[in-house]
């Protein structure tokens, strides 16, 4: 279910995606937020790099969650509110050049602009999919704000969301639960890693996973 194997098992990946004029663009985006102390998407990418290599580096996923830290947020560069006080001048003009070009090559279409999942996941998966990803990969690239929209619903909803909806995305049939929690943890080390532990209740309460993956320190 994840990428395919030639790519999985090439260490050029990682390499094409580096080379990537639009993954190059996005690196200096960003502006620091509640969420986001990092502000630049390349200090952040770097930063759950460094987590994954400290904690899963003998995971069966870890090839995996390299290239999903990698590609999650590369969409931002569509939106041009990340075009903050971090991006100097000679960049942004740079960077906004990319930005047209990026919209350009990937378009979303009426029904993707209308969907559940932000639209810098939709151009996240379109331009991993252009790179020859597939399967799981993809889809948590997708997904993978998915659990922070549920977490803040039941925030402001006395712990009420749409289950409905949870239970179609949260689908075995879309990806391995624990790759999917895995990196939900790894992108949220220096923020809140709440969020990790109330989804994998959720997952529990619904009979999506058995047993925990994630364990809170004693």
């Amino acid at each position: 279910m994840g990428l395919m194997l030639e790519s999985l098992d090439s260490p050029t990946l990682e390499d094409r995606i580096k080379n990537n004029e639009f993954y190059q663009a996005s690196l200096p985006i960003g502006k620091e937020r509640k969420g986001h102390p990092e502000a630049q998407l390349g200090v952040h990418i770097s930063s759950i790099l460094d987590f994954i290599d400290s904690h899963y580096k003998d995971s069966p996923y870890f090839k995996e969650l390299r290239i999903i830290a990698m590609l999650h947020d590369v969409g931002k560069l569509s939106r041009e509110e990340e075009f903050g006080e971090t991006v100097p001048e000679d960049v942004r003009r740079n960077t906004t050049t990319l930005r047209e070009k990026f919209i350009k090559t990937f378009p979303l279409s009426p029904e993707e602009e209308s969907e559940f999942i932000p639209s810098h996941a939709l151009y996240s998966e379109k331009l991993a999919k252009s790179l020859g990803i597939t399967g799981q990969t993809l889809s948590i690239i997708r997904y993978h704000d998915s659990g922070f929209k549920f977490y803040k619903e039941a925030a402001k909803n006395e712990d009420k969301y749409d289950e409905g909806e949870f239970k179609k995305i949260f689908s075995p049939d879309n990806f391995d639960m624990e790759l999917y929690l895995l990196f939900n943890f790894s992108d949220n080390n220096r923020r809140d890693a709440d969020l990790t532990y109330w989804l994998q209740d959720e997952l529990i309460k619904h009979g999506l996973i058995k047993d925990l993956v994630i364990h809170k320190p004693a």
